[in-house]
């Protein structure tokens, strides 16, 4: 969440001073956002036939390879095909990490019900969807707070230094915290513990 709202933030404002494509950024993102779409049926395929948790893990992991291309990319307007490539990759592999997301969601609290007899699902949404839509603010104006702290104009010459800012944001930033997010959900642990039944109440007559 961290590092999507550090994309959203900032995408935008890398086409235009990084790459002079404002006049583009309805294209690039279109082809964002209709690949969402289109890779939901396919995703929902390669889920039914991976273990939920590894699938994750590589997606993540392919997330933060592909953040990293950007430093790769020609600074200019000539990037724009590969931009466009980049925005079908990583709303593919948006699509596929937020209905993994909701899955594995749905698994913890299925493993939770059977280690305490309760539903707290609603409480599992709520608190995900608070920690959720929090990360995201944090990311979206941090990023571009730190941005404007390092010099940054939009629409305006900017210095190589501010722009190697944006792009270690950019880039850097969320494929680091995808390395991350990679690396808890592989610690993480649960449907191994098989709740003992409860004992019958005996009555003496």
């Amino acid at each position: 969440a961290l590092a999507d709202g550090l994309v959203v933030g900032l995408f935008i404002v890398y086409l235009d001073a990084y790459h002079d494509l404002s006049a583009s950024e309805g294209l690039i993102l279109l082809a964002a956002y209709l690949s969402r779409v289109l890779a939901a049926p396919l995703a929902l395929v390669l889920i039914r036939r991976w273990e939920r948790r590894r699938f994750w893990v590589a997606t993540a992991l392919a997330n933060a390879a592909l953040y990293s291309c950007l430093f790769f990319l020609p600074q200019g307007p000539q990037a724009f095909v590969w931009l466009v490539g980049f925005a079908i990759a990583a709303g593919v592999l948006d699509c596929i990490l937020g209905i993994l997301s909701l899955m594995l969601l749905g698994d913890v609290i299925d493993d939770d019900a059977r280690r305490t007899q309760r539903d707290k699902a609603a409480s599992y949404k709520a608190a995900v969807n608070l920690a959720d839509k929090t990360l995201r603010a944090v990311g979206l104006s941090g990023g571009l707070v730190v941005a404007g702290t390092a010099g940054l104009v939009v629409g305006g010459v900017n210095t190589p230094e501010a722009l190697l800012a944006l792009l270690f944001l950019l880039a850097a930033a969320p494929a680091f915290l995808n390395l991350v997010a990679a690396w808890g959900m592989s610690e993480l642990r649960f449907g191994s513990v098989t709740p003992q039944p409860k004992p019958l109440p005996v009555r003496l007559v």
